[in-house]
């Protein structure tokens, strides 16, 4: 009986973690494909604006997407310019 207990509690400790959406990941850890994409693509664009010195006509021919699919992306993900990285002409434009 005791080789079935620990078993019988670790069948209970996972049907836990799936019952409340964790799935087998701790808690506050995220494994949803979703996420990860959203993740994902976040990563690429920040790294494509930054390659690019923020030029997003530039980081969208990097990226290989549209002009506004990129505009849409970084509106949608909430992606902001860091303040150090704003020159007299980036401010003069807006």
């Amino acid at each position: 009986m005791s080789e079935s207990q620990p078993q019988s509690q670790a069948a209970a400790n996972s049907a836990d973690s799936v019952s409340n959406g964790s799935g087998y990941a701790p808690d506050g850890f995220d494994l949803t494909l979703r996420s990860s994409i959203t993740k994902a693509e976040i990563q690429a664009i920040r790294r494509a604006l930054e390659q690019t010195s923020w030029n997003r006509k530039q980081a969208s021919r990097l990226l290989k997407i549209s002009y506004r699919s990129l505009l849409y992306k970084i509106r949608n993900h909430s992606i902001t310019q860091p303040l150090e990285t704003w020159t007299r002409r980036s401010i003069n434009q807006s």
